[in-house]
């Protein structure tokens, strides 16, 4: 799974996103970011009631690795975690699928600051192979 987070868009920026930068004595003069969030998941599906349209399945654990931006000050961006979910698919037609899913995210607590860990919910369209 990749999921894409935009959570604000013309933030003030810290000292890291100055023009110039501080570090050769420019003034402070932040400039503005976009804050977002790259989730991308590995983790195995545990589908019930083969033959059915209706497909309940769930995801014991997998993994998950968050990427961050802008990173924290002390350099930080990669968050590794685990993904607990569960949803249904409805085949539509032949190997056509709509379906719904909600995910947990977990990972060891804040890093930088930074805290990743929550639910995640929506619905998909997808293809079966």
């Amino acid at each position: 799974m990749f999921e894409y987070k935009q959570f604000g868009s013309h933030v003030q920026g810290n000292a890291l996103a100055n023009v110039p930068t501080q570090l050769v004595g420019g003034a402070l003069n932040p400039q503005n970011i976009t804050v977002s969030q790259l989730s991308i998941s590995a983790a195995p599906k545990i589908k019930f009631m083969e033959g059915s349209r209706i497909r309940p399945w769930i995801i014991p654990a997998g993994l998950a690795i968050h990427i961050i931006s802008p990173p924290g000050e002390p350099g930080s961006f990669f968050i590794p975690g685990v993904v607990f979910g569960g949803g249904v698919d409805y085949r539509i037609w032949k190997d056509f699928y709509v379906g719904l899913d909600a995910r947990y995210h977990v990972t060891g607590g804040k890093k930088d600051g930074v805290n990743v860990d929550g639910l995640t919910a929506g619905g998909y369209v997808g293809i079966g192979f």
